[in-house]
Order: structure tokens, then C-alpha cells, then sequence
């Protein structure tokens, strides 16, 4: 699994420095870095505190098992067992 990782992102490492650098013409460093690191942080962020914390208090306060039971054996399926709690 490490290798195909690895081998994954030196493949798709040129083809994104290149898409990178194509949107990138005629901006300056520091909207570079905004724009390529610091906003999808701050999504990736934003959604793993959102989503993570609110499937926490589901498992721990509120006494839903199942969703943790679930996350265990089946982690894609665990995101929409989740947004069956929500309203």
C-alpha cells in the first residue's frame, strides 16, 4: 500500500505542478500560497471539526452505537449513515 502511495503522488506530481502553475500566471506568491495551501486547509479543517465532532456526540452523548459500529466495518458508508442523523 506505502509503495502504491508513494508511486501515486510522483505520478500526479507533474500534471498538478503544471495545472498549478497554468492557474497561477499573473498572480503574485502570496496568492499563490492562499490559494493552493491555506484555503483548503481551512476547508479541510472546517469539515473534519464539523463532521468529526458531530459524529462524536452522536457515538458518546446521544447513544448511537450503530454509527461507531459502522465507522469500524465500513468507513465510506460510516459519511452517509452520519447525514441520516442530521435533520
Amino acid at each position: 500500500w506505502t509503495l502504491f502511495y508513494w508511486a501515486w503522488w510522483v505520478a500526479w506530481a507533474p500534471f498538478v505542478g503544471l495545472f498549478i502553475a497554468r492557474i497561477s500566471r499573473g498572480r503574485t506568491i502570496r496568492q499563490l500560497i492562499l490559494g493552493v495551501m491555506l484555503i483548503p486547509l481551512g476547508f479541510t479543517l472546517a469539515w473534519l471539526s464539523l463532521f468529526g465532532n458531530t459524529a462524536i456526540s452522536l457515538v458518546l452523548d446521544q447513544g448511537h452505537a450503530m454509527l461507531g459500529q459502522i465507522a469500524l466495518s465500513d468507513p465510506p458508508m460510516a459519511v452517509y449513515k452520519l447525514l441520516e442523523y442530521l435533520p
